[in-house]
């Protein structure tokens, strides 16, 4: 009899432990690629402030870094206790983008710039949305940073119909 409560405890145990760990992977997945991307962020906006053209698109990029800094900062104490380590370098895709980028000037590198954020942000929202959908610290920052990703989607769909429009 006693073994049989042992052995029901286990279970009961192994089942309420199984979800916390599928939500614990999910949550590290969510606050890795969430930093990367912030990272990536800060560094755009940086290139931005120095090869843009106009005066718009150099305000966006400080925006970008104000706001991605911050979102970085805020993200920060709950990665560390999470064990997961902010990232040291840009993503694959991120450098490609850089690197893109970093060959344009004037109205050539707003407008590149400006698609890559107004399809950078999108991805973000929709990364950001699933999330916020969740319970937990991670979920809470993921719906308290979603309401400036939205800002910088729609301001970079303006700037981006703008920068097409003097590249023609």
């Amino acid at each position: 009899m006693n073994r049989i409560t042992v052995a029901l405890a286990g279970l009961g145990l192994a089942v309420l432990v199984q979800p916390a760990l599928a939500q614990s992977r999910a949550d590290k997945s969510f606050v890795t690629q969430a930093m990367a991307d912030n990272m990536a962020e800060i560094q755009m906006g940086q290139l931005a402030q120095q090869k843009a053209s106009s005066a718009d698109v150099k305000s966006y990029g400080q925006m970008l870094v104000t706001d991605h800094t911050k979102a970085m900062d805020d993200m920060k104490p709950l990665a560390n206790t999470m064990g997961v380590q902010p990232p040291q370098d840009l993503k694959r895709d991120a450098r490609a983008e850089m690197a893109k980028l970093s060959k344009l000037d004037g109205a050539a590198f707003d407008k590149a710039f400006m698609a890559g954020m107004v399809k950078d942000h999108k991805k973000s929202i929709a990364l950001f949305t699933k999330e916020s959908k969740r319970q937990g610290q991670v979920a809470d920052l993921a719906k308290q940073q979603l309401p400036v990703l939205q800002t910088h989607y729609e301001e970079a769909q303006k700037l981006a119909s703008q920068a097409k429009t003097s590249s023609r």
